[in-house]
């Protein structure tokens, strides 16, 4: 009787056990991983620039320190590479993926298949709307444009006597809600200034073609007073288009994100770009590898996390130059 009872009881825990597998087979989403076990984690970066190399260098020391294993790639703005290695992460069977979407709209679809095959889905710079997000982290993108707008203001009631003539370049034709958030940023620190005018609004964000876009603002309105660029690749446009033809001493730039070339002009002798508000790519990847981690683990992790940019200022160049070494010693590691 008791072998019998014991062979009855055998069974039930095989059946138990098996039951068990099959509801993990068809329930991708079910925690499978322990504390102890080793996760691999993908990253998509949206390109290849110093912003997005600190960003995953932060991912990286994150991941290091909870013993995660990372897998690092780059869309270059192109959505038919995003789907690419977002597919190849999948068949790698990765756990959690860190990325920074080309477009809401088109990056959706990969990424929702890749959740449904069990894949984390965690986004950087902007949400997808869309319940298969386990959350994202963005900048304050319109904080970034206000805090320029400020620091600009200041300098047109300070040095140009509350009046000036105002150019802009923006990043629309790359990712225009961003711009247009950063914009109205600017917009609202100086949109009280009745002698203040905006006579120009262009699109310039690659080096390659924005400053010849600059230039051009510049050559058809002459009474420019002051440039403010939307984006890294804008400001260091601006910068160079305000040296090349001469303008320095007549024509300011006040622009937006930083690097380590925008570092160096805040600490040019030319006096042409006056001031940057910065993102900041170590706690953005810090906290999207934290976040991705704790998903896959089974712990609540904040919907939205929004993070204020940094300012840095002509006037205060020891701020400049701790930020540009700092950021010297971080990249050595790439």
């Amino acid at each position: 009787m008791k072998r019998k009872f014991a062979e009855i009881s055998a069974v039930i825990v095989c059946l138990m056990i098996l039951a068990v597998s099959a509801y993990r087979d068809s329930n991708p989403h079910t925690v499978s991983q322990s504390q102890g076990d080793r996760l691999t984690i993908g990253v998509i970066a949206l390109q290849d620039d110093q912003f997005q190399r600190l960003l995953q260098l932060a991912m990286k020391r994150e991941a290091d320190r909870q013993g995660a294993e990372v897998m690092m790639t780059n869309s270059g703005s192109q959505l038919a590479r995003e789907v690419d290695a977002i597919e190849s992460y999948v068949e790698k069977r990765v756990d959690g993926l860190c990325i920074s979407p080309v477009s809401v709209e088109a990056s959706m679809p990969a990424l929702k298949k890749a959740y449904e095959e069990g894949v984390k889905i965690y986004s950087v710079h902007m949400s997808m709307e869309d319940d298969f997000q386990s959350g994202y982290i963005e900048m304050d993108q319109e904080g970034l444009g206000k805090i320029t707008g400020e620091a600009c203001r200041a300098y047109i009631e300070k040095k140009l006597g509350g009046k000036a003539r105002i150019g802009i370049l923006q990043f629309k034709s790359q990712l225009a809600d961003m711009s247009a958030r950063r914009t109205k940023g600017f917009l609202s620190a100086i949109k009280e200034m009745p002698r203040v005018e905006v006579v120009a609004d262009m699109d310039a964000w690659m080096v390659s073609s924005g400053v010849s876009t600059a230039t051009e603002m510049i050559s058809a309105n002459p009474e420019i007073d002051i440039i403010w660029a939307a984006n890294e690749g804008g400001t260091i446009s601006a910068t160079l288009a305000v040296k090349n033809t001469g303008n320095a001493g007549k024509i300011v730039v006040f622009g937006t994100d930083s690097g380590e070339q925008i570092a160096k002009m805040l600490l040019a002798d030319d006096n042409i770009l006056q001031f940057v508000t910065g993102q900041d790519p170590d706690t953005m990847g810090k906290v999207a590898m934290q976040s991705i981690i704790n998903t896959i683990r089974g712990k609540e992790i904040k919907k939205r996390t929004v993070i204020p940019g940094i300012p840095l200022s002509r006037e205060n160049p020891e701020e400049v130059e701790a930020y540009l070494e700092d950021m010297k010693i971080k990249l050595k590691t790439w």
